[in-house]
């Protein structure tokens, strides 16, 4: 059993969101035509909030994971990870670190 599991097991609540950059742009306006002003990339986006056909034009370099852990008690503990635009993201890593900084609370 992993650690996780472990602890949704003993009654924590744990949440959990990856964000990511996409190679994806967003509108700014509903005009026909569009000036490349008025185009920004997608940065930082929860990966939970693209459609599935579009994560595939998920950037290999940065990311975050957010952890929130909330005890039994009541108590809320929140961690993040972040992993440098020159680095390649690790989804695994990114939530074992994130994890790791909010156990060593408890």
């Amino acid at each position: 059993m992993n650690m996780l599991e472990k602890l949704r097991k003993d009654g924590y609540r744990v949440h959990i969101n990856h964000f990511r950059n996409y190679d994806l742009y967003e509108i700014l306006t509903d005009e026909s035509l569009v000036r490349l002003d008025q185009i920004i990339p997608l940065f930082d986006v929860a990966v939970r909030d693209v459609p599935k056909v579009y994560r595939k034009y998920a950037r290999a370099k940065g990311g975050r994971t957010e952890v929130k852990i909330t005890t039994p008690d009541g108590r809320e503990f929140f961690s993040e990870a972040v992993c440098s635009n020159k680095e390649n993201f690790n989804k695994k890593l990114s939530l074992k670190i994130a994890v790791g900084r909010i156990l060593n609370q408890l």
